[in-house]
């Protein structure tokens, strides 16, 4: 779905969509898109990106599952002005994640890393980006700050 700004993708509850060959959508970049997963997204790609979006939300029902070179990659969503890239990518409740890609499971691009949310000192804050709850966090797994990217 490439082309036009804002575009959005939903998979309704009790939906399961197969994207063998990944997803894309958005304006160029991917930038401000949204995929909402309520059912099941399962998404794979031989090579390159899997899903390539503004944003993805994993709501209470949702389950995304994404398997290829490189995962998720999130450009942000320039629409929201200062929060451009605060909570691209999220899971709430019962919704779930799970990843098998080589290069990257989810990344966040930037032009310029200032864009990107601080914490109290003025730090990066990569889980302001990535919001995911405490106990969703596998142990010794952290995002990071990469250049102009977070990387997950």
């Amino acid at each position: 779905m490439p082309g036009g700004d804002y575009n959005s993708l939903t998979v309704d509850a009790g939906a399961s969509v197969a994207a063998n060959s990944g997803i894309y959508i958005g304006a160029s970049g991917g930038v401000n898109s949204i995929i909402t997963v309520n059912g099941n997204l399962t998404a794979t790609a031989g090579f390159g990106v899997v899903i390539h979006a503004g944003s993805v939300a994993i709501g209470d029902t949702g389950v995304l599952n994404v398997s290829g070179t490189e995962g998720v990659l999130l450009s942000g969503m320039p629409r929201n002005g200062d929060e451009k890239y605060n909570n691209l990518f999220s899971v709430t409740g019962n919704g779930r994640f799970s990843a098998d890609c080589s290069n990257y499971n989810i990344k966040v691009g930037a032009i310029n890393a200032d864009g990107f949310p601080k914490d109290s000192e003025g730090n990066t804050d990569p889980r302001a980006v990535i919001n995911l709850s405490a106990d969703y966090w596998p142990e010794n797994c952290e995002p990071r700050v990469n250049g102009t990217a977070i990387d997950l």
